[in-house]
């Protein structure tokens, strides 16, 4: 078999695969910031996967907890979005593992007011540094902004879409 079938087979495996469920919250605080880091090609925002049993609200709180360790309020779920994982997705090896068994992300977008700040509950070892937690929603706009690439339609959409929530938070 030559490798256009192959890369086609491939193809419609990837396409029979289920999405992975996770979210992303964005906290704010009222006073103009916002919780996010600056991860150079992405603006990174607490949030993970939706467990079994869970809706996207309780899997965003809970990770809000367990990776920063905000205690939260007024949660509020804006839209999802579902997007394919291009072949660069798997540069990790927990990322390589997911690219196996999903196609893409089915994200759901939600935001909260910070309630309260307490240490982070994360046993998996993806607890935020909690001396920067906050940016200026103005510069996370700015930074989102540069980031929205060319890289994959379903990329450049998700970043449209999280530019347009947090501009929301101002």
């Amino acid at each position: 078999m030559n490798n256009k079938y192959l890369l086609l087979e491939e193809a419609v495996n990837r396409a029979s695969l289920p999405y992975r469920q996770n979210t992303d919250i964005y906290i704010y605080d009222g006073k103009g910031n916002v919780i996010a880091r600056d991860m150079g090609s992405f603006i990174d925002f607490p949030g993970g996967g939706v467990d079994a049993g869970e809706t996207p609200q309780q899997a965003a709180v809970r990770e809000a907890m367990e990776e920063v360790g905000a205690i939260v309020e007024k949660v509020v779920l804006h839209d999802t979005l579902s997007y394919l994982w291009p072949p660069e997705f798997a540069d990790t090896p927990k990322r390589k593992q997911r690219y196996k068994k999903f196609k893409g992300s089915s994200k759901s977008f939600l935001s909260a007011r910070v309630k309260k700040l307490v240490k982070p509950t994360s046993k998996e070892g993806d607890a935020w540094s909690t001396d920067k937690l906050w940016m200026p929603i103005d510069k996370v706009i700015k930074l989102i902004k540069k980031t929205i690439t060319d890289e994959t339609k379903e990329f450049r959409m998700m970043q449209i879409n999280t530019l347009t929530k947090v501009k929301r938070l101002k």
